[in-house]
């Protein structure tokens, strides 16, 4: 058949599915580019329109409109199956990757080749035997024994990289090796062999279970495979070595179009061609790499994933009750103050009654890092500093008199050294997760909010879009937002810059980093401040709304004038809510004002991230430096050593449980079932391999490949 013949098949057989699939209201044209939004309204409507194909319309352009025209391999586009009944005369065609596999029609006959199998024991690590099924293979110049089997005898493997040739010059890289003995199971004959692991042989053998009710198998005989006839997968492979070994004197044919029987020291082993006068419908396989459709689904299936890892989630996602209530509250209770500062109420969503005595705990703390800042005078001039300053901008004001009456909360603070900042190099940071008397902390009994903002990936990818990029941050971000005197009794602190000074109680009067809505309340108060802004600066309002993280602002344009407007915008929109910017850079150097350097810009500025990403403005480049903390050597390292499935408390299987066998390559529904017979535990006292008795054998499987069956 010529290609012209074969492709004109093809589009018959097209066309056929094509008519078959209009009958069936369930017919579906399935697009492997589905997850891309707009690929997958297209997607839609292709499979809107195979349900108006009519009878009539068999021109192949009337079908080609039915497929998608975007520049992409044909294979992303797979054809489903119609749920109505085919009929039985009408041959199906199997979806294999290389068309390798196929159906015939009824045949009043049926060929198959036995392949000579079988059962042999196999020594383990500790010398008892398992019983495997062997294939003899006299062309072959290894031996090969599977990866199942290897770890069900707990076989000691040596590396080793070998390249073993097929048909067609194909080959297979063989990384592992290992040496067992093999015993016959009806005499003393052993032998003693080094095999390839490999992690799958060749399929199962036969292809399909076959009749041996016209074998007339001698009575008188031991088989080497009393089940040679029945579909069952190969443990090992006897090459060429060991084969010509093996065969006795003594050979039956047992007839015309049957197979031959020939004796060995395993038994008598069962080969040859096979004609049964069966009239079925049978498949034939060209035994090619690729022979089933699963291959195919599982490719598919892995260039979905290629554009899965392409999504991101964008900022608009649907919000949980509490985060609306959360967004409700800050509408409702949001206020601008004369100067045109923010001021908003803290979002509880637990009662702050609940909150016990917590001054005892905080006092405790402050006398531990008091005690670290005696010790070291300069952190400790660094720490006074720092609230030195926090006090003299009215972030936080002392309280004389702490009203019992009502609730309040002390949070306990700390410092956190940052050497490599330019602005700060020691910030206090306060804990508002600390528990009271009651249990409870400030930070359980306060709604999170929903995240508002764009994530770094979004916000990068759209920076790199432009020519010009341009960033800056915001100076005290959190602390521009001033929070409601009556829940400033929920933000006091304890603190005196001289051991001979009594102890102060402050209140922070600003949203205070450490809780657990300060960076909902900072984000939100950022864009309820371009909301508010009264002249129509709509290219900045999107820039802050779209192209800040956090107190970073990261974008750009493509033009110098762009550049300059977006600056003047977002300058005024801020300024009028009392932000302010600092921080400018740009890899254009001339816009870079005379009295600034061209420095690194932090976007992950948090004093908890791990990981830092900087900016380089002056070659335009990105950063990633990593520095592994004390708990990521000792916990997260430790963690890929660890074994935790067999560490985990598991129930051990129990003798005369029934279980499911699992294997390879062979639908759930042909497993075996069994019944566990012996347990074999490891050191540690945990089951790891069992004996299951069978209808047929007994098996010493991994309890990885069990599974239990529930009792009645």
């Amino acid at each position: 058949m010529t290609d012209e013949q074969v492709q004109g098949s093809q589009r018959d057989t097209t066309l056929e599915e094509l008519k078959q699939q209009r009958g069936s209201s369930k017919g579906k044209l399935e697009c492997r580019l589905g997850i891309v939004e707009s690929h997958y309204k297209q997607a839609s409507y292709y499979q809107s329109q195979i349900e108006r194909l009519s009878p009539r319309d068999n021109g192949r352009a009337e079908i080609e409109e039915l497929f998608c025209k975007q520049r992409h391999h044909s294979l992303l586009h797979k054809q489903l199956e119609p749920t109505c009944p085919q009929k039985e005369e009408e041959p199906s065609s199997s979806s294999a990757a290389t068309h390798s596999t196929f159906q015939n029609k009824p045949s009043p006959q049926v060929s198959a080749v036995i392949l000579a199998t079988a059962l042999v024991l196999v020594r383990d690590s500790e010398g008892k035997y398992q019983l495997g099924r062997a294939l003899l293979d006299s062309c072959s110049q290894v031996n090969f024994i599977s990866e199942t089997l290897c770890k069900s005898l707990n076989l000691k493997k040596c590396t080793n990289s070998t390249d073993v040739s097929g048909v067609g010059s194909s080959k297979l890289r063989v990384t592992h090796k290992t040496q067992t003995t093999i015993r016959s199971r009806l005499n003393n004959f052993n032998m003693s062999l080094e095999f390839l692991v490999s992690r799958n042989i060749t399929g199962y053998h036969p292809d399909e279970n076959l009749s041996v009710n016209d074998f007339n198998l001698p009575s008188n005989i031991e088989l080497a495979d009393p089940e040679f006839h029945r579909r069952r997968g190969i443990d090992i492979l006897l090459g060429a070595e060991s084969f010509f070994s093996l065969l006795s004197v003594g050979q039956i044919k047992l007839g015309e179009n049957l197979p031959t029987l020939q004796k060995t020291l395993l038994g008598w082993i069962v080969s040859g061609k096979y004609t049964s006068q069966m009239a079925i419908s049978s498949q034939r396989s060209n035994y090619s790499i690729v022979q089933h459709k699963d291959i195919f689904q599982e490719i598919n299936k892995n260039i979905e994933m290629l554009w899965k890892i392409d999504v991101v989630e964008s900022k608009c996602q649907n919000m949980s009750r509490e985060q609306k209530v959360c967004e409700d509250h800050f509408v409702k209770n949001a206020s601008v103050q004369s100067d045109g500062r923010l001021m908003v109420r803290l979002p509880f969503k637990g009662d702050p009654n609940l909150l016990g005595d917590s001054r005892d705990i905080a006092l405790r703390r402050f006398f531990s890092i008091e005690r670290k800042l005696n010790k070291n005078p300069e952190l400790k001039e660094d720490y006074s500093k720092f609230l030195k300053e926090y006090e003299e901008l009215g972030h936080m004001s002392q309280v004389d008199d702490t009203n019992i009456s009502v609730p309040n909360y002390y949070i306990p603070h700390h410092c956190v050294l940052r050497p490599s900042s330019v602005s700060t190099k020691l910030r206090v940071v306060f804990d508002a997760s600390c528990r009271t008397s009651s249990q409870t902390s400030l930070n359980e009994i306060m709604m999170v909010g929903p995240t508002i903002q764009n994530n770094l990936l979004i916000t990068l990818l759209r920076f790199r879009c432009h020519r010009y990029g341009m960033t800056a941050d915001i100076v005290k971000m959190y602390r521009q937002v001033l929070v409601h005197p009556e829940d400033r009794q929920l933000q006091l602190i304890l603190w005196r810059d001289d051991s001979t000074n009594p102890i102060k109680t402050f209140a922070l009067n600003t949203v205070t980093y450490g809780t657990a809505s300060a960076p909902y309340l900072a984000i939100r108060s950022l864009h309820y401040a371009a909301e508010r802004f009264p002249n129509p600066y709509e290219v900045g309002k999107g820039i802050i709304m779209n192209d800040f993280y956090v107190d970073d602002m990261v974008t750009g344009a493509d033009d110098l004038v762009s550049l300059k407007r977006i600056k003047k915008e977002v300058t005024e929109i801020l300024s009028y809510s009392k932000f302010s910017l600092s921080k400018w850079h740009s890899n254009y150097p001339g816009y870079v004002s005379s009295e600034d350097e061209v420095k690194e810009m932090k976007l992950n500025d948090d004093v908890t991230s791990t990981l830092d990403m900087t900016w380089h403005s002056d070659n335009d480049t990105f950063h990633f430096e990593f520095r592994p903390s004390k708990t990521w050597h000792t916990e997260y390292l430790a963690q890929l050593q660890n074994r935790y499935r067999w560490k985990n408390p598991q129930q051990n299987l129990q003798v005369n449980d029934m279980v499911l066998i699992h294997e390879d390559n062979v639908s759930p529904m042909k497993w075996a079932i069994g019944r566990v017979t012996k347990l074999i535990p490891g050191a540690d006292g945990f089951v790891r391999v069992a004996e299951v008795k069978t209808s047929q054998t007994t098996l010493k499987r991994p309890v990885a490949k069990l599974a239990v069956l529930p009792k009645e």
